[in-house]
């Protein structure tokens, strides 16, 4: 193999160290979007902002003299200083994770920023996940279940009530002060078969589900 593609290879392994990974933040200012702020995440965990991107979104300037970087935001100043972890914001000094991290003109600066120091720097501008990850699962909903079989027997402390299903239901269990209830939302009775004497032919669901849960309370609370 020649020499050449050999060292170009160990160039890719090497390299692949520092390799980023984006993420992104929503940037606020007093409930109105301004955008997505970009967080470079690299292979060692360590997480930076871009200040001339983060610049932008707050309508401020960015600017880099010497060693130092200055981001803007109305009369307020943010002031870092290469290979430092020590930054200014509007007078105050505060302490990064890490240095900024510099490659020819492009600045990082660590992501611990946002929270230290840019709530003095932009005071109202707060940070979000991106809209589209802050959508509330879709949740499922239950077709209703058919009442296969009602069982029940009565004790001189307690009455005893079996309910078989076509599938698995959902329930919820309500305790009062002298009762626990058992609610059956999903059931629908189509039809009614105890094992003696008479049964209603009302097919309405939730009149079932209130007497089994009444008498599911009375054996709860005796067990």
């Amino acid at each position: 193999m020649p020499v050449w593609l050999i060292l170009a290879l160990m160039g890719c392994l090497l390299g692949s160290a520092d390799a980023a990974r984006p993420e992104s933040l929503e940037v606020r200012d007093r409930g109105a979007s301004r955008g997505l702020l970009t967080i470079t995440v690299m292979d060692d965990g360590s997480a930076y902002i871009a200040p001339d991107h983060l610049a932008a979104l707050l309508k401020g300037a960015w600017a880099v003299k010497g060693e130092r970087g200055t981001l803007t935001v109305g009369q307020r100043v943010a002031e870092f200083t290469r290979d430092q972890t020590r930054a200014t914001v509007h007078g105050q000094a505060i302490e990064l994770d890490l240095p900024p991290r510099v490659s020819g003109r492009e600045w990082l600066v660590s992501r611990d920023f946002l929270g230290k120091g840019l709530p003095r720097l932009a005071p109202g501008v707060s940070l979000a996940l991106p809209t589209e990850a802050r959508k509330p699962a879709a949740k499922a909903v239950q077709a209703a279940v058919p009442l296969e079989e009602l069982r029940y027997r009565s004790y001189p402390s307690f009455t005893r009530i079996v309910i078989e299903t076509g599938a698995r239901l959902a329930y919820a269990v309500v305790t009062g002060d002298e009762e626990v209830r058992v609610r059956l939302p999903g059931l629908a009775l189509t039809r009614c078969r105890p094992p003696t004497g008479s049964c209603s032919t009302s097919t309405d669901p939730r009149r079932a589900p209130a007497r089994a849960s009444r008498g599911a309370a009375r054996c709860s609370r005796s067990g």
